[in-house]
C-alpha cells in the first residue's frame, strides 16, 4: 500500500490521510482555458532530450552485469525491454538510475510522453505538485472555481506592487519629524513587505477582503487603548530599551537586533527578534515584532500614517482588486447544509498572506534559503556585547576571531554533555529514557567533530556576526552559491508546492525496486490520485454524475437487487413503502435506489477522495491494458471496514452504513469488470496494505488488492475469481510476518516478500536519503531531551541547584528570574545544535544528494515481486527464443494465470497449510548499494571529508 515515509519504519496507506491537501493538478479544473501556463508546465513535466536518453540506455547496456541489453535506442525500447507499469504517485524519470529504464516516446526528436498522468491529465507522470494559485493574483475573475484571464507573470506584478507600497511608506516615515527619529524609521523595503505589515496590523486592508463584518473603528480604538496602557506601564519598546527593567532578561543579541542593527525581513514578511515571555517561566520563544502595533514607541503616530499610505496606494493601483481574485481562488466560500454561505474570516487567510509574504521574501533574497541562517541567528543572539565588539573589531585578526567562535561552540557541547550526564542520574526520567540518553551522549563528540569539519569548510568568518546584506541573508562563499541557487530554483519556486514535492518519493522508490531486479526491465509510470486535493466543482460534478449513472445500472441487476433486499429486510419494515415487496414489481430497483440518492450527496462530500481515486485507478487499469503492458505494480489503495449496526433499529444510520457497503461492493465489481474488459492479459501485482488486518472481502476489504465479493457470490452461485491480480504482503529480514501487513482471506492469489527498510531510489530533489543516513550516525535530540529541557521545570531547577546557580538563600523572585533566564539560554543552545544538524544534512543534499532511502510497507514488498516476476518472464521468453517483448501480451504461454503458476512453482511455501490456505513467499530481491557517501565534497573543496561509515 502507498506509504508516506520519512523514517525507516513509518507505515500506513496515505489515502487514509484525507486531511492533507494538495493543489489541483488538472489544468481543466484550474484554468478556464484548460491549459497550464508554460512556466508551470515545465515544472510539472520537466523535459528530457532524445540524445541524453539514448546515451543513458547505451551506458546501461555497456555496464550491465546480470543480463544482456540488445537495444541502445529509445525507438526499440518496447521491443527489448519488458515494461512494468508503476501505477503510483509518479516516477522521477530524470533520476540517473531510472532515466535509461523509463519508456519515453519521442516524435521528431521531441518528448511527447513518459507514461500517463491521470492526476494532471497529461502524458508525463512526473511526481511534482505545482501550485498554480498565484496565477489568480491579478486575474480577470474566478468563475466556478477556475481562473479566468491569468497574467503571464503574476509574481512580477506582486513584487512591483509591494516595492511601490514599501517605498511610499518609507518616504512617509522619513518625512515625519517624529518617526524619522524613532525606531520605526527602520521600516523599509528590506525589513517588511506588505503582507508582513498586514499580519501585524489587521486593519491595513480596507476592502473587507479577509475581514468582512469587522468593526474597524472599534478594533482601532482597542489597539490604541492597548498602546496607551503599555505606555502607562512602561512596556513600550524604545531607544532606551536596555535600561527598561521590563526587558532586563532579554539576551544581548535581541537588544542589538532591535536597537542597533538594521531590521531585516524574515520569511513571514516582517523582521524577526526571538524573545521569551518575561514573567511566564518556561514558555517557548516568540517574535517581539508580532506586538509591534502596541509595543513600539510612536506606534500611535505610525498606524494612522500606515493606513493613509495604504489607502492612497490602493486607490492608485487597485491592489485589493488584484488580491481579491487570489483570495477567492484560495478560499472559496462554502455552503452549509442550510445553503448559507460561510463568512470569510481573517483566520481563514493567515496561510494565504503567509504564502504571498514568503514568495516576496524568497524572490528578493538571492540566498534566502541558506541552511545555516537559523544557526547564525541563534548564535549571534547569544553572543555577548563584549564578544560581539571583538568579532567586529578591526584590531582583532581572523585567528583571534575564529578562536572566539570555536570556543563558543565548544562551550555549547560541553554544556550539552553536562546536561546529559546529569539527566542519566535524574529521577525525572525512566530507565528506558536514560538508556536513550546514554546512546545520544556517545554521539556528541562525533557530531561535534563533523560540525567542526563543516564550519571549517564554510569558513568561521560566517560566525563573526557581521551585518547581513540588504537582501536579508548572510554573505555566502562564492564557491557554492551556484549549488544553492540551483537547489532553491527547484524546490522554492513560487509555482511549486515545495512541502508536498518533498513527499513525492513513493512511486520513484517503487520503480527503483522493480528495475533493480533485471537490467532488461522497463518502467512505464502511471500517475493517479494518492492523497486528498483541493475540491473542484467541475471535477466533483463530473465524478458524482458518472458514479450515480453507473451505480444505478449496477443496482438494477436482479442479483444485486435480491442481495440488497436481504440486507434491507430488517430496515424496510419501518418504511411506509416497502421497495422489496412482491407488489413493487419492476420498480423495486428504482425505489431502492431512491433510498440511497440523498445519502450519496452527503457521503460524496465527506469522502470524495475515494470516488476520485476509484475512477482514476480504473482509467489507469484501462490505459495499461490498451498499452498491452504485461505486468503492472499497484502499491496504493483504499480500505473498507463494514460499519457496526446501530441499536434500536436506527433506520437512517443503518441505511448509511449499508450504502457504504454497497458502494465498496460496486467499486470491486467495476474494477473487476475494467480489468477483464480492457486488460485481460495484464497481471497486476498489488500491495496488500498496512492496516495489520485480515481481509475477508466482506467485513474488511482493500481496493484493489481484494476484488472478491463473497457477499454477492452466494447469490451468483460461484465465487468471484480474478487471475489478473496477485496480492503481496510483507515479511521482515528474518522472513517473519511484518506487524503491519494485511493478510487476505479470499480467493485472490497471495504471496509475501521483503517489505521492511528497503533501500531504493527516491526523487532527486528529496533530502530524506541524506537525512536518514545522517540520523542513523549522528543525530542528537531524537528522544526529546534537547527539545524539552528548557521547559522541564523540575529537571531544570534540580540541574541549576546542582550547578550552584540556584541557592537556598535566594528569594522566590530571584529563583524565578534565574529559571527564566536559563530556560532561554539552554533553549538557545539546543536550537543551535538542532539547526546546525539541519544545515549539515541540507548542505549534503544540495551538494551531494543521496537519491536513495529506506522505506517500509507492503508498498515495498509488491514491487519486489513485480520485478521478480519480470525477471522470470524474461528468462522464460529467452528460453522460447522470443526477442520482441511486445509479442508477449497475447502469447498463450504468458497469461496472467500461467505467470502466477510459474511463481508458485518457484517460490517456497510460507508456513505450510494454514487456516487461510497455503501461501507462498518470494525471497529474492535486488537492493541498492548501501555504501553511499553522506558528504563527498564541501564548498570549494577546501577540506576533504572521507566516506562516513
Amino acid at each position: 500500500m502507498f506509504t508516506r515515509i520519512t523514517t525507516l519504519l513509518s507505515l500506513f496507506c496515505l489515502l487514509t490521510l484525507v486531511g492533507c491537501l494538495n493543489q489541483r493538478q488538472d489544468p481543466a479544473t484550474i484554468f478556464k482555458s484548460t491549459t497550464m501556463p508554460k512556466v508551470i508546465e515545465k515544472l510539472a513535466n520537466p523535459q528530457v532530450d532524445l540524445k541524453t536518453v539514448e546515451e543513458k540506455i547505451l551506458a546501461s547496456s555497456e555496464t550491465s552485469e546480470t543480463s544482456e541489453t540488445s537495444g541502445t535506442s529509445v525507438n526499440n525500447h518496447k521491443n527489448t525491454f519488458l515494461d512494468v507499469a508503476v501505477i503510483d504517485n509518479g516516477v522521477d524519470y530524470l533520476h540517473p538510475e531510472l532515466i535509461s529504464r523509463v519508456h519515453f516516446n519521442f516524435q521528431d526528436g521531441n518528448l511527447i510522453s513518459a507514461g500517463k498522468d491521470f492526476l494532471g491529465n497529461d502524458n508525463f507522470a512526473y511526481p511534482s505538485i505545482v501550485d498554480a494559485s498565484i496565477f489568480a493574483f491579478g486575474a480577470e475573475k474566478i468563475e466556478n472555481g477556475a481562473i479566468v484571464g491569468p497574467l503571464e507573470d503574476p509574481v512580477a506584478l506582486l513584487l512591483f506592487l509591494n516595492d511601490e507600497f514599501m517605498k511610499r511608506l518609507e518616504d512617509a516615515i522619513q518625512s515625519s519629524p517624529v518617526l524619522n527619529k524613532s525606531l520605526l524609521r527602520k521600516i523599509n523595503v528590506s525589513s517588511f513587505n506588505i503582507f508582513g505589515l498586514k499580519s501585524l496590523y489587521p486593519l491595513l486592508f480596507e476592502g473587507d477582503i479577509a475581514t468582512p463584518g469587522t468593526n474597524k473603528d472599534k478594533m482601532r480604538e482597542e489597539l490604541l487603548k492597548n498602546y496607551s496602557e503599555a505606555k502607562r506601564d512602561g512596556k513600550l519598546v524604545t531607544k532606551d530599551l536596555r535600561n527598561n527593567p521590563e526587558y532586563k532578561l532579554l539576551q544581548a543579541g535581541v537588544f542589538r537586533k532591535i536597537l542597533d542593527q538594521p531590521w531585516l525581513m524574515s520569511y513571514d514578511g516582517s523582521p524577526y527578534a526571538s524573545v521569551y515571555s518575561v514573567g511566564s517561566s518556561y514558555s517557548r520563544s516568540h517574535d517581539l515584532f508580532d506586538e509591534m502595533q502596541i509595543k513600539f514607541e510612536d506606534a500611535d503616530i505610525f498606524l494612522p500614517l500606515l493606513e493613509k499610505t495604504y489607502a492612497d496606494f490602493n486607490r492608485d493601483f487597485q491592489f485589493e482588486e488584484k488580491l481579491k481574485t487570489y483570495v477567492q481562488y484560495r478560499h472559496p466560500q462554502t455552503k452549509s447544509s442550510s445553503n448559507i454561505a460561510t463568512p470569510l474570516t481573517i483566520d481563514s487567510y493567515s496561510d494565504t498572506y503567509y504564502t504571498l509574504a514568503r514568495i516576496i521574501w524568497s524572490e528578493k533574497s538571492k540566498y534566502a534559503f541558506d541552511v545555516l541562517d537559523s544557526t547564525l541567528e541563534e548564535y549571534c543572539t547569544d553572543v555577548s556585547d563584549r564578544e560581539y565588539a571583538l568579532l567586529n573589531s578591526s584590531e582583532y585578526g581572523i585567528e583571534q576571531k575564529t578562536e572566539i567562535a570555536k570556543s563558543k561552540f565548544d562551550s555549547y557541547f560541553e554544556q550539552v554533555k553536562k546536561i546529559y550526564t546529569f539527566a542519566k542520574s535524574s529521577p525525572d526520567f525512566s530507565i528506558e529514557t536514560k538508556e536513550s540518553f546514554e546512546r545520544e551522549f556517545e554521539r556528541i563528540t562525533p557530531y561535534k567533530n563533523l560540525l567542526n569539519q563543516f564550519i571549517n569548510a564554510r569558513g568561521y568568518d560566517l560566525f563573526f556576526c557581521k551585518s547581513k546584506n540588504s537582501l536579508g541573508s548572510y554573505d555566502l562563499l562564492n564557491d557554492f552559491t551556484k549549488d544553492y541557487q540551483r537547489y532553491n530554483k527547484l524546490t522554492q519556486n513560487p509555482y511549486v508546492n515545495s512541502s508536498k514535492n518533498k513527499e513525492q518519493v513513493h512511486g520513484t522508490h517503487v520503480a527503483g525496486i522493480i528495475s533493480k531486479q533485471d537490467n532488461n526491465i522497463g518502467i512505464v509510470p502511471v500517475r493517479v490520485l494518492t492523497e486528498s486535493q483541493e475540491a473542484s466543482e467541475l471535477a466533483d460534478n463530473n465524478i458524482s454524475a458518472r458514479f450515480l449513472a453507473e451505480f444505478r445500472n449496477w443496482f438494477t441487476d436482479l442479483t444485486v437487487q435480491r442481495a440488497s433486499c436481504d440486507l434491507l429486510k430488517d430496515l424496510i419494515k419501518n418504511l411506509e413503502v416497502n421497495p422489496c415487496s412482491e407488489s413493487a414489481g419492476n420498480a423495486s430497483a428504482e425505489k431502492l435506489f431512491k433510498l440511497f440518492e440523498p445519502i450519496f450527496k452527503k457521503k460524496f462530500s465527506d469522502s470524495r477522495i475515494d470516488y476520485h481515486f476509484f475512477y482514476q485507478l480504473n482509467d489507469a487499469l484501462k490505459y495499461v491494458g490498451e498499452q498491452k503492458i504485461k505486468l503492472a505494480n499497484i502499491s496504493l489503495g483504499t480500505s473498507f471496514s463494514r460499519g457496526i449496526s446501530s441499536p434500536n433499529n436506527d433506520t437512517r444510520k443503518n441505511l448509511d452504513k449499508l450504502f457504504d457497503f454497497l458502494v465498496f461492493e460496486f467499486f470491486k465489481f467495476q474494477t473487476n469488470k475494467t480489468i477483464k474488459q480492457y486488460a485481460p492479459n495484464t497481471l497486476f501485482v498489488v500491495a496488500a496494505g498496512n492496516d495489520g488486518a485480515w481481509l475477508d472481502g466482506r467485513n474488511r476489504s482493500a481496493l484493489p488488492c481484494d476484488l472478491s465479493t463473497p457477499f454477492l457470490d452466494k447469490y451468483i452461485g460461484s465465487p468471484t475469481t480474478n487471475n489478473n491480480v496477485l496480492c503481496v504482503g510483507s515479511i521482515g529480514p528474518e522472513q517473519e510476518l511484518s506487524s503491519f501487513t494485511n493478510i487476505p482471506l479470499t480467493q485472490i492469489p497471495f504471496v509475501f516478500s521483503f517489505g521492511e527498510a528497503i533501500l531504493s531510489t527516491i526523487k532527486t530533489t528529496n533530502c530524506s536519503g541524506n537525512n536518514s543516513d545522517f540520523n542513523a550516525k549522528f543525530a542528537l535530540n531524537q528522544n526529546g531531551l534537547l527539545s524539552n529541557f528548557g521547559s522541564n521545570k523540575s529537571f531544570l531547577e534540580n540541574y541549576l541547584t546542582k550547578e550552584g546557580i540556584i541557592t537556598p538563600n535566594q528569594s522566590a523572585k530571584e529563583k524565578f528570574e534565574l529559571l527564566d533566564k536559563f530556560s532561554v539560554y539552554f533553549n538557545t543552545i539546543f536550537e543551535i545544535v538542532k539547526s546546525s544538524q539541519h544545515a549539515i544534512t541540507q548542505h549534503s543534499c544540495i551538494t551531494s544528494p543521496k537519491n536513495h532511502d529506506r522505506l517500509s510497507g507492503t508498498s515495498m514488498a509488491s514491487p519486489a515481486v513485480a520485478g521478480y516476476l519480470a525477471k522470470m518472464v524474461l528468462a522464460k521468453a529467452k528460453a522460447f527464443a522470443i526477442e520482441d517483448m511486445s509479442t508477449l501480451y497475447n502469447h498463450p504461454e504468458f497469461t496472467p494465470a500461467k505467470i502466477i503458476q510459474m511463481l508458485m512453482e518457484n517460490a517456497p511455501a510460507y508456513g505450510g497449510s494454514s487456516i487461510v490456505r497455503e501461501v507462498r513467499k518470494v525471497t529474492d530481491i535486488g537492493m541498492y548499494d548501501e555504501n553511499i557517501k553522506l558528504l563527498k565534497r564541501l564548498p570549494g573543496n577546501r577540506y576533504s571529508i572521507k566516506v562516513l561509515k
